[in-house]
């Protein structure tokens, strides 16, 4: 005959080898379903406890860019206006997404890359500084050396919508980029001998 110890040590026995558990509603979990949990990344903070998310540094947002035009992707090769909007505040981005509507048989409005401020470019020592934020405007070097120089630009930024975005882009030739999108109709150069304005 067995002793009510017995009798508890056999029902503990028969629920842990069953699965079952003293909560009847909570569902039973087979170790592949855990596996699936795991491997499923967390939401972040600002959905899952409705935190503010932290905005991407502008820092983050030029090198970014940098990357994605190295790779020849990004708003300067590839004619979208998500990608171009994704990186430029407007006024810049709307003049950008002109000169990307030209026909074929028209040249940019500008006469060399845009981030390097060159042509042709060797580019060594390339470094994005720290930016100097003073409430919803950043201002952010980019220094290199293309074929040797020395070569420094000032990136200005906003912060739309809780994004960083870049409004303009001064060049050591004093030039910008939006004054040399303005000052080029926004690219439509239709004659082929017509110079753009070079830096």
């Amino acid at each position: 005959m067995l002793t009510m110890n017995s009798k508890i040590v056999l029902l503990t026995l028969a629920i842990t080898f069953t699965g079952c558990t003293a909560d009847a509603g909570s569902p039973r979990v087979e170790p592949e379903a855990n596996a699936a949990v795991a491997a499923t990344p967390s939401l972040p903070a600002a959905a899952a406890g409705g935190e503010v998310a932290p905005v991407e540094r502008p820092e983050a947002v030029i090198t970014t860019l940098y990357k994605a035009h190295d790779a020849q992707k990004g708003p300067f090769f590839e004619r979208s206006r998500a990608v171009i909007d994704k990186f430029f505040a407007r006024p810049l981005a709307d003049l950008i997404w002109k000169d990307e509507q030209r026909p074929n048989d028209q040249i940019s409005a500008i006469g060399a890359d845009p981030l390097y401020d060159g042509q042709d470019f060797e580019i060594t020592k390339f470094m994005v500084g720290a930016a100097k934020i003073n409430g919803e405007q950043a201002t952010i070097p980019v220094t290199f050396h293309n074929f040797g120089e020395s070569v420094r630009l000032e990136f200005s930024m906003l912060k739309q919508n809780d994004a960083w975005k870049i409004s303009d882009i001064r060049y050591a030739s004093g030039l910008t980029l939006l004054g040399i999108y303005r000052e080029n109709a926004g690219g439509a150069l239709s004659d082929p001998d017509e110079e753009p304005i070079q830096r």
